[in-house]
């Protein structure tokens, strides 16, 4: 067998070994490989693992808006949402907010909204909606949250 007939089988061999170890491609793969021989316990360090690789858009729990300190800024144009501080461990993408007619200490529970608009995070910092008439509402509440872990 000559040297050129040599090299190439070798050289297929190597590329197929380091294809082979180049890792999971995405989060689903990554859950598939971390968990072979793994016990069930195991699934939420490994699903929390792939995640900070593998991030993905999700809904967040209203319970994770504790942990960010943000402000509504409302003139002309619209309303802004502002994100001063974000102590969670998601960064916040997209919110959705109930604007209401009344003070928020005279809504009962779940009361209805006057208006809802939606806000993108851009730079997990402000969101815009450009609206008019919004500085007329006297309360606003988060209706939900929307982020991806943070790497």
């Amino acid at each position: 067998m000559t040297l050129k007939k040599r090299i190439l089988p070798c050289t297929l061999l190597v590329f197929s070994i380091l294809l082979g170890c180049a890792g999971p491609e995405s989060y689903e793969e990554c859950v598939i490989e971390k968990m072979k021989g793994q016990d069930s316990s195991m699934r939420t360090m490994v699903n929390y693992a792939c995640e900070k690789e593998f991030p993905f858009k999700r809904n967040l729990l209203l319970s994770n808006i504790n942990d960010i300190d943000y402000e509504f800024d409302c003139n002309d144009i619209g309303v802004q949402f502002k994100i001063k501080e974000n102590r969670s461990m998601f960064k916040i993408i997209y919110i959705q907010a109930g604007f209401y007619e009344k003070e928020c200490s005279k809504i009962i529970n779940e009361e209805k909204y006057d208006k809802i608009l939606d806000f993108a995070i851009k730079d997990g910092i402000v969101g815009r909606t450009v609206q008019e008439n919004m500085c007329n509402y006297k309360c606003i509440k988060i209706l939900s949250l929307h982020g991806m872990l943070d790497k």
